[in-house]
């Protein structure tokens, strides 16, 4: 068993800590610039420390979890303190606590309605406290990166961070940044991308290309429209500390300027860096440059630790639990008299509830949806209970309690179904399971209902022609030559008022059910192809009324690959020309929801698919997703 010194297990520790505030200091500058960029060590460090989530988020893992539950923590665990204590409402973030607030826990809380950010950068990043409650111990860093990670991401951005994960551990043990990766390659499947990526990389090393050579031949392989997609940000990082060759400066440098989510990218480095040369072997131009305060802003949390310093030293103190409770491969010596572990006793449940669902987390007026219920016997006895099912409010399960006997380490499952019991659905669905003592919650998102007029299409060009040009012969140009185009192809235009868009006789309209479909839209992007069975180029209205419970303000994101437009409560909020790559902030106008009955009409347009999400940020809420009580239609 390999041993280290409490002595270098805490000045490696501070070493992570320290680097990992001067490189999310310093990459915070440009993060996001997707550009190969040219910093120095004249103009690199910020004027003022930002806060930055990379450090925070562990911070609060550190206070919230493993110092309030021991070291025994579940994937609801982390997701509950995400949600409660995160105000940092970016991207995935904000995606997992509004699936958590609907009772969707981890892992699908990270990939249902997540499709663009999924593989971001947000759970990468907070890999280092993993490592250094767990140095030397490749298996327990794994095994919390693969929890903390499914909270808001799906495989390839959590195997980045068990990636991190493992190297740095590893790192209070090993120098040698090629064996690192190594390392943290055995610990992530063969034919996941993060592997290709830091195959690739080590190839691009090996052949003794320049940096600047090997990172835009890696970004043109790699690289992506999103600057916190995670395999082109690991790629960046391990460049960064191949090239930088264990001089502090260099591997900054070139994390910095390799682009992308450089304050990630840089932060990484440093931290594993600071772990390989601890706190004594910082260069004092940077110690000096960071200073000593624990610069926290992205949390709500009540923070103890003031300093770097006391941060370390806290975690290495719950390091010492986990060694005390037999969960590292290592042995931690000559520790102190009087100094132990922080951590309280780990509590392990009786018995644990599963729940899976069968399909999406999320229930529509007219649907039904079913979850598999586990129980599993954690103990060495027989555990007898019933187990009890309670459907949301708006949800109906028939199902009866379940008494059971559980043989020793021995489960149970059950299939429940859910319907709606009406035609009034709330987004929020929170259902219960007990079995004795213990008690598990989960949810459904209430999926939008809406009324869809259309589809649209046009035989002619209509922003060329004010009428058909071809009348009762063969589509020709004017000159005479054939418009294959017209013949074989389709338009659609926008600007064209497919039904009156004054919208005076919509209701009239929507009350005749053979012009109008009901569509079910499951979380924030419109998945509409089923219901649009026409080929080509088309135009759709859908109609969405809903009740809000309270006034809202803040704003609207419209994310799509072609023109569109969007009335709120009758005005006209949005109107998108362009084609293009859709991104969820594509547009951005403001919201203004008042409380009662509102509505929206979205006209979408496809070239070949339909790729619309919509979502709404509520100012009041610390502009968290806003929560809407849907009704199809008005009383």
């Amino acid at each position: 068993m390999r041993k280290i010194t409490y002595k270098k297990y805490l000045d490696k520790a501070f070493g992570c800590w320290l680097g990992k505030s001067i490189g999310g200091a310093c990459g915070a500058l440009s993060e996001n610039n997707k550009a190969i960029l040219h910093y120095t060590l004249e103009n690199v460090f910020p004027k003022q420390i930002p806060p930055n989530d990379d450090l925070d988020l562990q911070v609060l893992w550190l206070v919230e979890l493993l110092e309030k539950k021991g070291t025994a923590l579940t994937s609801s665990d982390f997701a509950e303190a995400f949600a409660a204590h995160n105000i940092c409402l970016a991207n995935e973030y904000a995606v997992a606590i509004k699936n958590i607030e609907c009772g969707i826990m981890p892992p699908v809380s990270g990939i249902f309605s997540n499709d663009f950010f999924k593989n971001s950068m947000g759970c990468p990043i907070r890999s280092e406290i993993w490592a250094v409650v767990a140095p030397g111990s490749p298996e327990t860093s794994k095994s919390y990166a693969m929890a903390d990670g499914s909270i808001g991401h799906d495989l390839p951005a959590v195997y980045s961070e068990v990636f991190n994960a493992v190297m740095e551990s590893e790192a209070f043990f090993e120098s040698n940044i090629k064996k690192l990766i190594k390392k943290g390659l055995s610990h992530i499947p063969a034919h996941c991308v993060i592997y290709d990526v830091a195959e690739f990389v080590l190839h691009l090393y090996e052949s003794g290309l320049s940096w600047e050579t090997a990172r835009n031949r890696f970004v043109k392989k790699y690289g992506s429209q999103d600057a916190s997609y995670a395999p082109t940000n690991c790629g960046l990082t391990l460049l960064a500390l191949l090239y930088g060759e264990k001089d502090y400066t260099k591997t900054l440098l070139y994390s910095v300027n390799g682009g992308y989510d450089t304050d990630c990218t840089a932060a990484t480095a440093l931290s594993i860096l600071g772990i390989i040369t601890g706190a004594k072997k910082t260069p004092a131009f940077w110690l000096n440059k960071i200073g000593t305060e624990l610069v926290v802003g992205t949390i709500d949390i009540d923070c103890p630790y003031k300093t770097i310093a006391s941060f370390a030293e806290a975690s290495v103190k719950a390091g010492l639990s986990f060694f005390e409770e037999g969960l590292l491969d290592v042995e931690i010596t000559d520790i102190p008299e009087g100094i132990c572990g922080s951590l309280p006793k780990s509590e392990y449940p009786e018995v644990s509830i599963i729940v899976d669902y069968e399909g999406a987390p999320s229930i529509a007026i007219g649907e039904s949806r079913a979850v598999t219920i586990t129980v599993i016997n954690n103990t060495k006895e027989e555990v007898t209970g019933t187990l009890r099912i309670t459907p949301a409010k708006a949800l109906t399960y028939h199902g009866s309690p379940i008494e059971m006997t559980l043989a020793p380490e021995m489960s149970f499952s059950t299939t429940a179904v859910f319907t709606v019991k009406e035609d009034v659905l709330p987004m929020e669905n929170i259902c219960k399971v007990t079995f004795g003592k213990e008690k598990c919650n989960f949810g459904f998102m209430g999926a939008m209902q809406m009324k869809m007029i259309g589809p649209f299409f046009d035989h002619f060009d209509t922003t060329v022609y004010d009428h058909d040009p071809f009348r009762e012969i063969t589509q020709r140009f004017p000159n005479g030559a054939p418009d294959l185009k017209a013949m074989f192809g389709g338009f659609v235009n926008i600007n064209r008022a497919y039904i009156d868009e004054s919208f005076v006789d919509l209701d009239a309209m929507l009350a005749d059910e053979t012009s109008t479909e009901t569509v079910n839209i499951h979380g924030d992007v419109f998945d509409i192809e089923k219901n649009v069975s026409y080929i080509g180029p088309a135009c759709v209205y859908l109609i969405y009324d809903f009740y809000a419970e309270e006034d809202a303000v803040g704003s609207h994101h419209f994310g799509s690959n072609a023109p569109f437009k969007v009335w709120e409560n009758g005005n006209l909020i949005c109107d998108c020309q362009t084609y293009g790559s859709m991104t969820p902030f594509d547009m951005n106008p403001g919201m203004n929801i008042h409380k009662g009955f509102n509505r929206m009409i979205f006209k979408l347009t496809r070239n070949e698919a339909f790729h619309f999400s919509w979502s709404m940020r509520n100012a009041y809420n610390r502009a968290k997703y806003f929560y809407k009580t849907k009704s199809p239609a008005k009383e």
